[in-house]
């Protein structure tokens, strides 16, 4: 419906007042049909979510010029359910219908929905038990042949190896800390 055709309508229904009272709110509806001037326009702010936005734009409500107050949300509701058929569609409504093409996700390839995920195992193995292992017994470890401060690096260690990078390192700086430079 034109924007024009719509506001005569509401005009008369009831709510009084002139066309123009109402032009600029149709035309804010209908101003997507600058991008595309078929049906489609129509997603973008048809639908009940966009109703939300009119509020926003325009207040909750307008004063004719009778001096009565109109809300913009049944103004929005007439003017939608004019257009889609009695209805007032959702945004999941709209975007429900959009056919997936591969440059709307990225370039990712979209798969077509699938029945939901089956495991790879039959549910009643993937529900019993495991069979129990058998007990691993401990390897016994030799204990080192320097006691319990076996580290090379450790100070209370009497045989302290000299072949290490630390050992090598300690000694560095051992003849720093000494004023050998």
């Amino acid at each position: 419906m034109l924007s024009l055709d719509c506001a005569r309508f509401l005009g008369g229904d009831g709510c009084g007042g002139v066309v123009d009272d109402y032009l600029s709110i149709h035309d804010w509806l209908d101003s997507t049909k600058e991008s595309f001037a078929d049906f489609p326009h129509r997603a973008l702010r048809h639908h009940s979510q966009g109703i939300i936005e009119a509020e926003r734009v325009f207040g909750h409500a307008i004063r004719n010029t009778d001096g009565k107050l109109v809300p913009v949300r049944y103004i929005c509701e007439q003017h939608i359910k004019e257009d889609c058929g009695g209805f007032i569609p959702t945004v999941a409504d709209w975007f429900r219908h959009i056919k997936p093409e591969s440059w709307m996700s990225r370039g990712y390839r979209i798969e077509p929905a699938a029945e939901p995920c089956t495991p790879i195992l039959p549910t009643r193995q993937l529900l019993t038990p495991r069979p129990r292992q058998q007990q691993l017994t401990p390897t016994p470890h030799p204990e080192p042949a320097s006691g319990r401060f076996s580290h090379p690096a450790n100070p209370l260690n009497s045989q302290l190896r000299t072949d290490t990078p630390l050992a090598r390192n300690i000694e560095i700086r051992g003849s720093l800390a000494e004023g050998d430079c």
